[in-house]
């Protein structure tokens, strides 16, 4: 980054156009990577970062539901429980049906209609006599 900063201030000086249109750009872009390394470097980074809540564990989720997601996030990941699976709530268990809530319809929808069939393995895992799981869109709040 040194030798592209000093390249940079070279070609500032040179009486052209192009030369100093270079340069500007030659800047812009260690600027781009300075940023980049600090956000990817917490050591190098000026801001403290904050503290984001753990997803995972939140002390709301009902301990079935804790060990279902802990199963999804070995088969499917983080990054995928984190946007479609941690969304969702416990709503209860009745015979072998066990109801969980999404905070919107789109999120419930797209929970049955893309994992339905692993959510179903990983609360069979943790409880067998589960046949069906019911994602539903939670109740609006009074």
């Amino acid at each position: 980054m040194d030798r592209l900063s000093r390249l940079a201030d070279t070609l500032h000086k040179v009486d052209d156009a192009d030369a100093k249109f270079l340069a500007r750009l030659i800047k812009g872009f260690v600027h781009v990577i300075d940023d980049a390394v600090r956000s990817t470097n917490p050591a190098q980074s000026d801001a403290v970062p904050a503290a984001q809540p753990n997803p995972f564990h939140r002390p709301d989720m009902h301990p079935l539901l804790a060990a279902v997601v802990a199963r999804l996030r070995k088969r499917l990941g983080d990054e995928v429980c984190r946007a479609w699976i941690a969304k969702l709530k416990f709503q209860g268990e009745r015979a072998d049906v066990v109801t969980l809530t999404a905070p919107t319809s789109f999120i419930a929808d797209h929970v049955n209609a893309q994992f339905g069939l692993t959510l179903l393995d990983a609360w069979q895992a943790e409880k067998s006599t589960v046949m069906r799981v019911v994602v539903r869109p939670a109740p609006p709040d009074p």
